[in-house]
C-alpha cells in the first residue's frame, strides 16, 4: 500500500493488504446452530492430543471419552517412567497425578497410547507417526493441537531463543500435523486450540499472541485446500493451564477490568461441543464477555469498528450517555490545590485497582517499585491512563515518574491542563506612588504641583 492509501485508514487500526486488496478486521456474533448432528468419535478411529499432559488435554481427553472415543493418542515432551514403577509413584506428586488421569481413561473403557515426542520436531514427530501406521493401529482420523509455550516478555526484552520456543510448540507443530495429514491421510477434524490473544493482544505476549495468529491462519489455509480446520481463540479457562500460573493470574486481572472473565471448564467443554457441530466455522472466539464494560473501558472502542459491533450497550445498538471523564471533572474544580487534589486521588485509586491494594496505603510521595509495580503492572496502568486520560504515553511513563506526586504535572501537561491557579493581575502599589510624587515635589512651583495633584485625582 502506497502513503495515499494509508491515509485513508479512517480510524481502521487493523489493515491487511493481500494481492492489492485491502481487508479489515472485524469481530462479530455469531448464532450457532444449537441441533445435536451424529458424534463426529468412532469407536474405530484413534484421535490424537498435542500437549497430552497439559491440564487441558486431561479435562479434554475424559470429555472425548464420555462423546464415544475410545482410542486417545496423547504426545507430549515429558517422558513417563514404566508402566511397571507406575503402582510407587506417588498419586500427589505431578507424575503421579498425570498416570491416575490415564488410568482414569482407562477405566472408563478408553485404550491410551501415550508418547514422549516433541510435537515441534518433524524427525520426532514423523517417525512416530509413521511407527504408529506401520503397526496397523486404528487410523487417527480427529487432531487436537492443545501444545503450548508461554513465556511472557515486553518487547524490549524479547529474544530470539524465547520467541523461537513459544512459536515451536504451536506453530511449527500444528505445520508439520498440517503437512503429514494432507489428502492421503483424511481427518474428520483438525482443531487449533487458538487463544484470544491473537485476536485482541495481552501485554507481554507478542509471541503468544504471533503463535496463535499463526493457528488462526493455518486453519484459513486448510480450509482453502478442502481439508477440515477450525481455529478456537479461547478465553482464559480458569480453572487450570496457565490461568492458575501467577503470570495468567495477572492477564486474568487485567482482562476482568475490561469485562472479560474465565470460562469454567464444565462451560469450556458445552462450548466446545457446539462447535464441533458447527463444520462451517473456519475461526471463532470462545469468551465471556460483558460488552457493556469493555464498551466503556475497551481502547479500540470508538478508535476503530473492530469491536463495535459487539460492544453495543442496548439492544437497539445505542450507546447511552458516557459518564463524566476525569477530564470532566478536573475541568469542573478550579485550577489550584483542589484540582491537584482531585487528580491526584483518581490517580491514586487506579494505581490501587492495578495492585489490587487499598488506595489508603498509597502516599502521593511513596515510589511506585515500593508498593510493588512491575513491568506487566506498569504496563496495564499506562493503558488504563491512556483510556481514561486520552494521551498516548510511553510504556515507561510510571518509571519516568515513579510516584504520583512526579506524575501529576507530567500528565496534566500532556492534556494541555493547567494545576495552579492563574495569578491575578497586581494593583499597583498606592505607597510607591506617593513616594514617586513627594520625590518630584521639590522640582515643582506650587501652580505646577497643584495641577499634578489634580490630574492624579482626576485619573
Amino acid at each position: 500500500a502506497d502513503d495515499a492509501t494509508l491515509d485513508l485508514l479512517e480510524g481502521e487500526d487493523r489493515v491487511a493488504f493481500r494481492e492489492g486488496r485491502r481487508y479489515v478486521a472485524r469481530l462479530s456474533r455469531r448464532r450457532l446452530s444449537l441441533s445435536k448432528p451424529d458424534s463426529p468419535w468412532r469407536a474405530d478411529a484413534a484421535y490424537l492430543i498435542t500437549g497430552g499432559l497439559g491440564e487441558i488435554a486431561l479435562e479434554l481427553a475424559p470429555w472425548a471419552v464420555a462423546q464415544g472415543a475410545r482410542r486417545l493418542i496423547l504426545l507430549g515432551r515429558s517422558p513417563l517412567p514404566p508402566r511397571a514403577d507406575w503402582s510407587q509413584l506417588d498419586p500427589a506428586s505431578q507424575t503421579g497425578g498425570r498416570i491416575q488421569a490415564i488410568r482414569a481413561l482407562e477405566s472408563m473403557g478408553a485404550a491410551v497410547h501415550y508418547a514422549a515426542v516433541d510435537v515441534s520436531d518433524e524427525s520426532q514427530l514423523y517417525e512416530f507417526l509413521d511407527n504408529y501406521a506401520a503397526e496397523d493401529w486404528p487410523p487417527i482420523r480427529g487432531i487436537i493441537h492443545a501444545a503450548a509455550v508461554i513465556e511472557d516478555k515486553l518487547l524490549p526484552e524479547l529474544d530470539e531463543a524465547s520467541l523461537r520456543r513459544v512459536l515451536a510448540a504451536k506453530a511449527q507443530g500444528a505445520w508439520l500435523l498440517h503437512r503429514y495429514f494432507d489428502e492421503t491421510r483424511p481427518l474428520d477434524f483438525f482443531l487449533l486450540f487458538s487463544s484470544i490473544a491473537a485476536i485482541m493482544g495481552n501485554a507481554g505476549q507478542a509471541s503468544y499472541a504471533a503463535a496463535n495468529a499463526f493457528l488462526d491462519a493455518l486453519a484459513h489455509l486448510r480450509r482453502s485446500q478442502g481439508q477440515p480446520a477450525l481455529s478456537l481463540n479461547w478465553g482464559l479457562w480458569g480453572e487450570l493451564g496457565f490461568a492458575v500460573t501467577s503470570s495468567g493470574q495477572r492477564v486474568v486481572d487485567y482482562m476482568r477490568g475490561f469485562g472479560l472473565t474465565p470460562l469454567t471448564t464444565p462451560q469450556a467443554l458445552d462450548s466446545f461441543e457446539l462447535l464441533l457441530a458447527q463444520p462451517e466455522l473456519t475461526q471463532t472466539a470462545v469468551l465471556r464477555a460483558d460488552w457493556r464494560r469493555w464498551a466503556k473501558q475497551g481502547r479500540l472502542v470508538g478508535l476503530s469498528p473492530f469491536l463495535q459491533t459487539v460492544c453495543r450497550v442496548d439492544e437497539q445498538g445505542e450507546r447511552r450517555q458516557p459518564a463524566l471523564t476525569i477530564r470532566d471533572r478536573l475541568e469542573a474544580v478550579p485550577a489550584g490545590p483542589s484540582r491537584v487534589q482531585t487528580f491526584q486521588t483518581f490517580l491514586r485509586d487506579q494505581l490501587a485497582d492495578v495492585l489490587k491494594i487499598d488506595p489508603v496505603h498509597i502516599d502521593r510521595e511513596t515510589p511506585l517499585g515500593d508498593l510493588g509495580i512491575d513491568s506487566f503492572t506498569a504496563i496495564e496502568l499506562r493503558n488504563r491512563l491512556e483510556r481514561s486520560l486520552g494521551v498516548a504515553l510511553s510504556a515507561t511513563v510510571a518509571w519516568n515518574y515513579p510516584t504520583i506526586a512526579a506524575m501529576t504535572p507530567y500528565l496534566a501537561g500532556k492534556m494541555g491542563l493547567p494545576l495552579a491557579a492563574e495569578a491575578a493581575p497586581t494593583a499597583p502599589d498606592l505607597d510607591d506612588d506617593i513616594a514617586a510624587l513627594l520625590s518630584q515635589a521639590n522640582d515643582l512651583s506650587a501652580e505646577e504641583l497643584e495641577a499634578f495633584l489634580n490630574e492624579g485625582l482626576t485619573d
